[in-house]
């Protein structure tokens, strides 16, 4: 069991993000300041050409995150992990860097960290923002609250279910996915609309070097789930 008085981390939110109550979920969060529009997703060192997942874990240390989602597993310096080609393979390496109020996690390939098995477990202390994609552009936009999933869809199909899921999108539309300044959700820029609804919630825009960059970070060694549609 994670002992949370001692492993959660709690810095003060940027004041924008505390006045709309947090993670800022209303449209007005930012005033009327452009979103990112994150040119880098689809390069070809991106985590997201490789078909990868990322998740925000709010109000959480990196290696109190790490240990719910590979309890037990030694906790090792991330640099250079992605140029190893030795891991087994049902297994791939998440990799945790702190932000301000949140710990990203990145896992270069398949959908774990957007899987129910791994984002209700990670959100029973607070809340998670997570997102996937695969090679063929399709996408799941997860966000789950103390435990359950509270909203999940594809951005690039906003009925959908998305990726790992499918059937129907789960939960009512959050506010920020009305928001005018969201990039419109086709198949060439749904995953761009996916950043910026982080960048909303959690009230970070995410860079290409947070995403893919490993030095100076850890990771453990974590289940692979790999696509199944």
């Amino acid at each position: 069991m994670v002992n949370r008085s001692r492993d959660v981390h709690r810095t003060a939110a940027p004041a924008a993000w505390r006045r709309c109550g947090g993670g800022g979920r209303h449209t007005g969060y930012m005033g009327m300041a452009a979103l990112g529009t994150y040119p880098w997703i689809l390069d070809n060192d991106s985590v997201h050409a490789g078909a990868g997942c990322l998740a925000m874990v709010r109000d959480t240390a990196p290696e109190a995150a790490l240990e719910v989602v590979a309890p037990g597993e030694p906790t090792v310096s991330a640099d250079g992990i992605y140029e190893r080609f030795d891991w087994p393979g049902d297994v791939a390496p998440v990799v945790a860097l702190p932000k301000p109020g949140w710990t990203l996690l990145v896992q270069s390939i398949g959908h774990f960290l957007t899987d129910t098995v791994t984002v209700e477990p990670l959100s029973r202390s607070g809340e998670v923002v997570s997102l996937t994609s695969n090679v063929n552009l399709k996408s799941a936009f997860v966000v789950a609250r103390d435990g359950a999933i509270r909203r999940q869809f594809d951005p690039y199909d906003p009925d959908s279910g998305g990726l790992g899921f499918g059937g129907s999108a789960v939960g009512e539309p959050l506010p920020d996915e009305s928001d005018p300044r969201l990039t419109s959700p086709d198949e060439t820029v749904g995953l761009v609309r996916g950043y910026q609804l982080i960048e909303l919630l959690t009230g970070i825009r995410l860079s290409k070097a947070d995403v893919n960059g490993t030095a100076g970070r850890v990771y453990r060694p974590a289940p692979l789930i790999p696509y199944s549609h």
